[in-house]
């Protein structure tokens, strides 16, 4: 991403005049639209925006954001570029301070803990991996969250809506089609949540072909698409939590951190979820 800043003009910013800051700005956003994928412009967006900060560039997010508006095609939300997402997820800004990584560890654990009654070391096991989600796309392997319990009533559904109030852009399913599944995924890298995963993952292969073929960068499905049944590759990539009854397939387990869940005992004592509020 420095290299395509650079060639853009954004190494010379310092001394750039307001015509030759516009000019970079925009032919940016342009190039950002071109990125294929959602979470990558992120990353795009972040870098572009310490480039201008560092350039003394006054309201840098501001100026960016504008310049995305603008360039944005037309047919953007048909084609994975934005706009559809909007109504889905809401995007988490980057902190303005620097942010104690341990510490926010311990206060995910904290509050996981809160609502949640688990096994030794599973809530500092799911705050790394809710804290992982906010930045899968920079490593090369996405590990699956994989969830157990040998009967109902252990907390799963519930661990599923701690998950869906920390992790980033989370999209929660109990049930989908394949092709809507893989399309999701492909247009808008979410963090997917599956609960009732013994009813809806297991025996179908097609589901757990999917979620396999997602857990390394660029994976993905060929599927045919259009009256010509033309080939085309859908990403399947991306952080995914599996929660149900019972034990995966093989194939899912070794692509997983996995633990088992315990129904609480009388005098375990937990909080009823309501609401989550992250200060």
């Amino acid at each position: 991403m420095e290299e395509r800043l650079i060639a853009l003009g954004f190494g010379t910013l310092k001394d750039a005049g307001p015509e030759a800051l516009m000019d970079a700005v925009n032919a940016w956003a342009k190039d950002y639209w071109a990125m294929p994928e959602q979470v990558k412009r992120r990353a795009y967006r972040d870098e572009a925006g310490k480039a201008l900060t560092a350039a003394k560039v006054s309201s840098p997010k501001a100026m960016l954001d504008d310049a995305i508006q603008d360039a944005k095609p037309k047919d953007s939300e048909a084609s994975g570029g934005g706009s559809g997402s909007d109504a889905l997820f809401q995007d988490t800004e980057p902190w303005d301070d620097p942010v104690d990584g341990g510490k926010l560890l311990d206060e995910l654990a904290a509050i996981i803990k809160k609502y949640l009654f688990l096994p030794p070391g599973a809530p500092e096991v799911i705050a790394s991996w809710a804290l992982f989600t906010h930045c899968w796309d920079a490593f090369d392997w996405y590990p699956i969250l994989n969830v157990t319990s040998v009967v109902p009533g252990c907390g799963k559904t519930t661990l599923a809506d701690v998950l869906n109030a920390l992790v980033s852009r989370p999209m929660k399913c109990e049930h989908a089609s394949g092709p809507s599944l893989f399309r999701a995924i492909h247009l808008y890298s979410p963090t997917l949540i599956i609960d009732e995963a013994d009813s809806f993952l297991d025996g179908n292969d097609e589901h757990r072909g999917l979620v396999n073929s997602g857990t390394r960068r660029g994976g993905g499905v060929i599927r045919c698409i259009g009256d010509d049944h033309v080939p085309h590759k859908f990403s399947t990539v991306g952080p995914k939590a599996i929660l149900g009854i019972g034990k995966r397939d093989g194939t899912v387990h070794d692509r997983s951190i996995s633990f088992d869940l315990q129904r609480k005992t009388e005098t375990d004592k937990v909080e009823r979820i309501t609401s989550i509020v992250l200060t």
